[in-house]
């Protein structure tokens, strides 16, 4: 028998194999197996979704390794073409030797250096890099700057609309909202800087709370999350009746649309596009990569305020601040309820102030916690085995060891778990037909104005 998917329970024991005549259809068995037991978690009180990096790379979107080298690889060949020959070398030396000190802690040391070299009456006279590289606090500066302004780029995803059925991040909200509007909110927490998730949400109409307020100048306000939506009944009635596609969104680490002006921390969607046709031309040939180079600078002509922390090793002290300390005390009250069921989807585990959050929240006697990976990592399954000795009810779904099929069909992705194995939903297949409608009429209306105009250039000519 040919198994897609592994669900590891507290014992060990994979919940997915069929008992001796109980199933014909292995495939089948798997994911009707599975939708029967998130149909039932569905149904607890609170739901929430916990979502990292892995989510966005089917939309183009880097691991932290990947956004390590792009991120350095680009900033490399940006030195070169300067002449800045310290910066190269800087960050040629990254490059070609890593060693064991992560890219978190490396942006660290480089935070930390330039803030020292920027207090007057500070008692260290200089700072050596390794291979006997100096810098000053004004070249540390830029590099942070740049490094700021890269990794915005790459993280600036432009999620399509899709019109032959949805995306994951479409799939995946639109069928974990549909759930019983008198249970509680589904609560969304990410680590990711990218807006997929809003997009997501506005193109499937769904409300939500992101912690800002207003509409001209949005900024933090934290109390928003503590409201709801309602509509009226009847009138007659005098009864309300509570709004049931609504979403309460925590961007724990922060987002590219979030800045910080004069200490306060306001929204701005910048315009996506240009950043999405900047990353294709590193794509290109040689002349367009020279170009996108020198055009980076230039997408951020008015991006005014400080953006988001970079991902360094200093993000728990970070997250200390507004807003990132009321959003990190959310993550852990609310794992903290009782009757919650988690969904964790594209983590590796590899945030330490995170994993606290989590493993804190193990002595909740009714948290049920699902963790989804595609590949069975060893260090991921020994961990959610502690967490399993733990007492804890924490599942691993994952595929199978010896996988050698399609990537994008990989099992166990976030993709393939919010389309193919989370239960369906009717609204989701109308909205998808809603939009095909939208396509054509949009089609048909932009071949009708083009020929009106060529009937238009035809009779001048005559």
């Amino acid at each position: 028998m040919t198994h897609r998917y592994q669900l590891l329970d507290p014992q060990g024991q994979n919940l997915l194999i069929p008992k001796e005549g109980e199933a014909t259809d292995v495939a089948e068995f798997e994911v009707t197996r599975l939708q029967a037991l998130l149909s039932q978690w569905l149904r607890m009180e609170n739901v929430v979704a916990f979502l990292a990096a892995g989510c966005s790379i089917s939309q183009g979107g880097l691991a932290i390794g990947g956004l390590e080298r792009s991120t350095l690889q680009f900033l490399q060949s940006s030195y070169d073409s300067q002449g800045n020959g310290p910066l190269r070398d800087f960050v040629q030396s990254r490059l070609d030797n890593p060693g064991h000190i992560t890219f978190e802690q490396w942006l660290s040391y480089i935070s930390n250096i330039a803030y020292l070299s920027s207090v007057s009456d500070q008692p260290v006279e200089k700072v050596v890099w390794n291979g006997g590289i100096e810098l000053s606090g004004e070249q540390l500066a830029t590099l942070l700057e740049d490094l700021s302004k890269t990794i915005f780029a790459f993280c600036s995803l432009k999620l399509p609309e899709r019109i032959e059925g949805a995306s994951g991040h479409h799939a995946f909200l639109g069928k974990m909202v549909a759930r019983d509007p008198t249970l509680g909110r589904l609560k969304v927490f990410t680590l990711n800087y990218d807006t997929l998730i809003e997009q997501a949400l506005d193109h499937l109409g769904i409300q939500y709370a992101d912690g800002f307020v207003g509409q001209v100048e949005r900024r933090f306000d934290p109390s928003c999350y503590g409201l709801d939506i309602y509509y009226p009944g009847e009138v007659s009635e005098g009864r309300v009746r509570r709004y049931d596609k609504f979403v309460q969104l925590y961007k724990l680490h922060g987002s590219i649309h979030w800045g910080e002006t004069d200490g306060n921390m306001k929204a701005i969607h910048p315009a996506l596009e240009p950043f999405v046709a900047w990353r294709q031309k590193l794509t290109g040939d040689q002349a367009a990569q020279q170009e996108a180079i020198g055009e980076l600078s230039g997408l951020f002509t008015h991006i005014n305020n400080q953006m988001g922390i970079l991902p360094t090793a200093n993000k728990y002290v970070q997250t200390l601040d507004l807003p990132y300390s009321h959003l990190f005390r959310a993550f852990q009250q609310t794992l903290q309820q009782p009757q919650t069921f988690v969904v964790v989807a594209g983590y590796g585990f590899g945030d330490d102030h995170v994993n606290r959050i989590i493993e804190d929240a193990l002595i909740n006697p009714s948290l049920i916690m699902l963790v989804i990976n595609p590949s069975s990592r060893q260090d991921i399954v020994e961990r959610i085995k502690k967490y399993q000795r733990a007492g804890a009810r924490i599942y691993l779904l994952t595929g199978p060891d010896n996988y050698n099929g399609n990537p994008k069909h990989k099992p166990a992705t976030f993709d393939d778990f919010a389309i193919n194995i989370l239960p369906n939903v009717s609204w989701m297949d109308d909205w998808a037909r809603l939009k095909r409608m939208e396509s054509t009429l949009k089609r048909d209306r932009i071949q009708g104005m083009t020929a009106v105009e060529e009937n238009k250039d035809e009779a001048e000519h005559e």
